[in-house]
């Protein structure tokens, strides 16, 4: 068995390292809690993208400052994959965060039946929520959103997708999943990633 890199701890480093470097309003918010141990044969990977947008990505950021980004929706493509033997009774869970607002797709869904190397898709739209959009002060807000895998209520995988908004200047540039230099890290967001990694090493 191997961990999955804890995206979700990461990104909560950077933000606390943004908070305390800077005067803008910075949030940050999870949808779900910390996975378990991945399966080896089992994957699910989620994607996200703007409406009107070609191509999917881990993360993405909507512009305030412009009218028509502001309201487009958010589509998030969660594929599941077997890549071992015959597999029946999967299923998923999406942890949509609370300002992110359903428009279309399953939160819950069956998967059922997955033969070797087979792979199925699935899309939920979300749209952000109207507090978040009326906001009448300088902020940036970033949401994760995870999906879990399971079978026969065992849990196999998950992966995070993360959305970004605010009307700011200069967005903040998420680092790239995987890695962050510790050198960008301030204060209680390097505490927090430390921790993290040590308890990772004892395990």
């Amino acid at each position: 068995m191997k961990y999955k890199l804890n995206k979700k701890l990461i990104i909560t480093a950077f933000v606390f390292s943004m908070i305390l470097s800077t005067n803008t309003k910075v949030f940050a918010q999870y949808g779900g809690g910390a996975g378990g141990y991945d399966s080896e044969s089992l994957e699910i990977t989620k994607e996200v993208k703007l409406e009107g947008d070609e191509n999917f990505r881990d993360k993405v950021y909507v512009d305030f400052k412009n009218a028509s980004e502001k309201d487009k929706n958010i589509i998030f493509r969660i594929t599941v994959k077997n890549n071992g033997d015959s597999i029946d009774k999967l299923k998923y869970e999406d942890f949509l965060p609370n300002s992110l607002d359903k428009v279309s797709g399953d939160l819950t869904e069956e998967v059922g039946s997955l033969n070797n190397n087979e792979s199925r898709s699935y899309e939920i739209v979300a749209s952000i929520d109207e507090d978040d959009k009326n906001r009448d002060y300088v902020f940036e807000k970033c949401v994760v959103n995870k999906v879990e895998l399971r079978q026969d209520d065992d849990y196999k995988d998950n992966d995070v997708a993360t959305v970004c908004y605010g009307n700011v200047d200069e967005p903040t540039q998420l680092p790239e999943t995987g890695f962050i230099p510790l050198t960008g890290l301030s204060g209680l967001g390097l505490v927090t990633l430390s921790s993290y990694l040590k308890k990772k090493i004892k395990k």
